[in-house]
């Protein structure tokens, strides 16, 4: 008998969520196949591979199926979250037949995850174990789709990760390769293939490569559609919703983010419920319509709360800090904006700490404090006067300097180098003229 296709299996998947989704007769059977499935793997744990496959096509819910795989991968992560690095790799390295699960895996991709934003080398350490299981599951006899999904994935959430810490042209490389990959032609799930582009996204609009990254959102859009996956369509239109507004077009990010809105819950998904109604709060203010956007604030204040991380809570604060000095109150923007320029100074993100001193720079030329300017500018030299700064950054903070020591700092100057680091940014291709 011959192979299925990667094609075929991937319509058989779209057929099998959409009767989960939408046909309740159809829910009895799959749930009866789920407790025969699940039944078979307890009497035997050679038949995860077999129960694997069914969940590649959309049939079964793998936590239902393989609840013993779940639970062995978060006991697993109880013990290696205490070790070093080496000793985590070393631990999984030896190991004859425990983290050898694609359940692991995602357990490892998860916790990547949750460190990403505020510490992508460690998410790189994680997901260096991820890759290291990858490795061993062919021995386990898992279906070669699976194996492959999940090799993929580790590999572009790799370069992802490389992304946020700064590295472009590594991100870029391994991008580059991730599109040649003959495991491509293995995965089944739509999904997977969205979530690939949507990483790749992420890259091109960092880089300012707009039109590739609509390119590769509207293909991933329609995938996430077509699986039913709500979360990842929302995802893609919020990155959509950031291009638009990056690229300085808010309207029309808004009719996006308003769509994504009616895809997420904020109990089951909080955080994209979040990023939501953060971006839209920003559009608003691109906009100007500031009193819209501190009322979308003052009604997601208790969603805010809920994430006490600095990354989401500095985010935060910086828009409250541009929403005061909007409304006047010039005194609560100052401390805002001092806070956050502190908050990344702590963190080691000169490109922030640069954007939020021109924001601090617009208040004080605003109201005319050209000394408090002079101050802010020495000040921004000497924070970074012992590190290596992206060559772009450095060049902003100098001529920053260089301006305010001659009093010619204003708000065209400013609004030219935001500009100027927002094209370059992290490392980016840069967009426009340096100013002079």
């Amino acid at each position: 008998m011959e192979p299925r296709s990667s094609y075929t299996d991937s319509l058989l998947r779209c057929a099998a969520l959409g009767l989960r989704r939408t046909a309740c007769g159809c829910l009895e059977v799959l749930a009866e196949l789920e407790e025969i499935l699940r039944r078979r793997v307890g009497r035997d744990k050679e038949r995860a591979a077999e129960a694997w496959e069914a969940v590649k096509l959309g049939l079964v819910d793998a936590r239902r199926v393989l609840p013993r795989e779940h639970s062995a991968a978060a006991r697993a992560m109880k013990k290696l979250r205490p070790l070093h690095p080496a000793g985590r790799r070393r631990k999984v390295q030896l190991a004859r037949s425990g983290f050898r699960t694609p359940a692991q895996v995602e357990a490892f991709f998860a916790e990547a995850a949750s460190l990403l934003r505020e510490d992508p080398g460690k998410a790189l350490e994680w997901l260096d174990l991820a890759a290291e299981v990858v490795f061993w599951l062919p021995g386990r006899h898992y279906p070669p789709g699976v194996v492959a999904a999940l090799g993929l994935r580790a590999i572009a959430l790799k370069a992802n990760a490389l992304r946020v810490a700064g590295d472009l042209r590594a991100a870029d490389e391994i991008f580059r390769r991730l599109r040649s990959d003959r495991r491509r032609t293995l995965v089944a799930e739509p999904e997977v293939r969205a979530e690939l582009a949507s990483l790749e996204a992420s890259l091109r609009q960092d880089q300012r490569r707009f039109v590739e990254a609509e390119t590769l959102l509207t293909w991933a859009l329609d995938r996430y559609r077509a699986a039913g996956d709500g979360d990842g369509a929302a995802k893609a239109l919020i990155q959509q919703a950031i291009v638009s507004r990056v690229r300085g077009e808010p309207a029309a990010a808004l009719p996006l983010l308003r769509e994504a809105a009616g895809l997420v819950d904020a109990e089951q998904a909080p955080r994209r419920c979040l990023e939501v109604q953060h971006n839209l709060a920003l559009c608003l203010c691109q906009l100007g319509a500031h009193e819209e956007a501190a009322a979308v604030v003052a009604a997601n204040r208790a969603l805010y709360d809920r994430f006490p991380d600095s990354w989401t809570q500095l985010l935060l604060r910086w828009l409250e800090a541009r929403l005061a000095r909007a409304s006047g109150s010039s005194e609560a923007a100052e401390r805002a904006f001092l806070e956050v320029r502190n908050g990344y100074i702590g963190q080691g993100l000169p490109y922030d700490v640069a954007l939020a001193t021109l924001d601090l720079a617009e208040l004080y030329v605003q109201e005319g404090r050209t000394a408090e300017v002079k101050r802010l500018a020495a000040e921004s030299m000497k924070v970074f006067a012992d590190q290596e700064l992206v060559a772009r950054v450095e060049h902003a903070l100098r001529l920053f300097h260089k301006a305010a020591a001659a009093e010619r700092v204003s708000l065209v100057l400013l609004a030219r180098l935001r500009g100027y680091l927002e094209g370059a940014h992290r490392g980016g291709r840069p967009c426009g003229r340096l100013p002079s």
